[in-house]
């Protein structure tokens, strides 16, 4: 599985659900997107129109989350490198050419 850290105002930030096996990373990317990574598979780009926006979307999907059996296991808000890890930059290129 591929870990692929967040990015906002130079910190990581990712939150972690877990139902028995499965998986589900949040990371904040920016003030106006999310990715999220279910199980190792493919990262969704989520792009919002504004941080408002962001955080009813965030706040909604954790409702549902714990609503279905999701336990938010893990929380992480670190200092960041100026380096922007591939992986993200990948999931970024992916998400801009899906939205054509």
């Amino acid at each position: 599985m591929t870990v692929i850290p967040a990015r906002l105002d130079n910190r990581i930030v990712r939150w972690t659900f877990m139902r028995g096996f499965e998986r589900l990373d949040l990371d904040r990317v920016t003030p106006t997107e999310v990715i999220v990574t279910f199980s190792g598979a493919a990262p969704q780009v989520m792009k919002l129109a504004d941080i408002v926006e962001t955080v009813l979307f965030q706040t909604d999907l954790e409702t549902e989350l714990v609503r279905t059996g999701w336990t938010l296991t893990d929380f992480q808000a670190t200092q960041a490198t100026d380096q922007v890890p591939q992986e993200l930059l990948a999931a970024g290129a992916i998400a801009a050419e899906g939205s054509v």
